[in-house]
This record gives C-alpha cells, sequence and structure tokens, in this order.
C-alpha cells in the first residue's frame, strides 16, 4: 500500500497543498474547507482587525486550533483510506463501482455496527488489512462455491467475502499478534549475530621474545 498522501487546495493563499504523514499536522479544516495552518492563523488575525466585534470568537477559534487540525486529519485518513479499500477492490473483484449500501455498512462497521447488530468497531484501514491477509481464502471459498453450482458474481460477491472477512476478526488478530512475536525474535537473532561477530580472537604479540615469557614463569626476567 501506498504511503499517504492528498492534494487539497488551500482557500487563503489558493495554492495546491500535497499532503504527506510528514506534513498532516500543518493542514486546518475549518466549515469544510481546507488550510494550511499558517494561512488560517494570517486569516484569522486579519479578521480579528476587520471585526473587532468578533475579535473574541475568532480569538477562540485560533485558541482551539489543534480541534480544527484534528478533523483535518481524521477528514483526511478517512478519505484516503476509503480511496485505497475501493482500488483494491476494483482490482480484485469483477465490479466497476459500490453501491451506497456498501459504503453505508463500511461507515457503520467503523463505528462497532454491522447488518443492524453490535459488532466490533472496524476502521476502513484496518478492514483494507484483513481484506488483504484472507484473500487467498476468500478466493478458495469463492472456486468451491463456484464449483458446488453457487457461482456468486458483482458486488454480491465483496458483500459475502465482507461478512467472512468479519468473523476472520479474531483469528486475523492472533495472525498479527503472532507476526509482532516472530518479527521480534527475529530481530534479537539477528541482534545476537552481530553481537557475536563483533568479539575477535585474542591477539598474539608476536613481539614478546621468547625470554620475557621465561623470565614470567620463572620471575626472572632481563
Amino acid at each position: 500500500m501506498e504511503k499517504f498522501h492528498a492534494e487539497r487546495i488551500c482557500q487563503h493563499c489558493q495554492q495546491e497543498m500535497l499532503i504527506t504523514a510528514d506534513n498532516i499536522d500543518s493542514v486546518v479544516k475549518y466549515r469544510g474547507k481546507y488550510y494550511h495552518k499558517a494561512c488560517f492563523v494570517a486569516y484569522m488575525q486579519t479578521r480579528i482587525t476587520k471585526e473587532p466585534k468578533n475579535a473574541e470568537r475568532i480569538q477562540s477559534i485560533l485558541t482551539n486550533i489543534d480541534t480544527l487540525v484534528s478533523s483535518a486529519k481524521s477528514a483526511l485518513m478517512q478519505t484516503y483510506n476509503r480511496d485505497a479499500l475501493n482500488e483494491y477492490l476494483l482490482q480484485h473483484y469483477t465490479v466497476v463501482g459500490f453501491s451506497g449500501r456498501f459504503w453505508q455498512k463500511i461507515a457503520e462497521l467503523a463505528k462497532g455496527k454491522y447488518n443492524n447488530r453490535p459488532s466490533i468497531a472496524v476502521g476502513t484501514d484496518e478492514l483494507l488489512d484483513m481484506w488483504r491477509w484472507a484473500q487467498k481464502d476468500l478466493d478458495n471459498i469463492y472456486k468451491y462455491n463456484r464449483e458446488n453450482g453457487n457461482d456468486m458474481v458483482g458486488e454480491n460477491r465483496v458483500h459475502y467475502d465482507l461478512a467472512v472477512v468479519i468473523r476472520k476478526y479474531g483469528e486475523y488478530k492472533q495472525a498479527k499478534s503472532q507476526m509482532k512475536i516472530d518479527a521480534m525474535k527475529y530481530a534479537n537473532i539477528k541482534s545476537d549475530k552481530l553481537n557475536i561477530s563483533k568479539i575477535k580472537s585474542p591477539t598474539k604479540n608476536t613481539s614478546q621474545d621468547i625470554s620475557d615469557i621465561l623470565g614470567d614463569i620463572f620471575g626472572g626476567g632481563r
């Protein structure tokens, strides 16, 4: 999966913003529009000058600017994760798009609800990771169903696979935990090997002559 990126237009300077994980905290969302954080501050300070009667309210907005940054980050990540899931599914299923019903399910799942019943809350980013992890099993299930006269196509198969993915949540979590344990073990093994390679064998002092050795043994010397 590609690293996070997005493009928006700053409503103050009208310049395009190329947003990545490195600069997403410098973006503000206010009344549905996006701004560079610095541009937003400049915009609000100008409003304070022009609207002295509203200065206190505007200053309050600036004081709580971190909330607007969080709002922008949440909205941008939500859109990005949805687009990533959409792209993945389009590549793996015979569909040209998805219905509002499907995306409603995805939105409800993120809130802890599935088919009008309480469910484990699964964000779109985690759902995509789960789907990738389960894809081989999903393909095998589809092949089995097709061979037994149940050939689901289009979005019907996507809804069916979504149900399978959700049922595999516990198995997915166990697999992820095991992967972390295995990664830690591998890192420790590499570290141990590196430390061993740094241990050098003692070198012989070729400059020490025979008289020095005899002196050490018998207490004499030159």
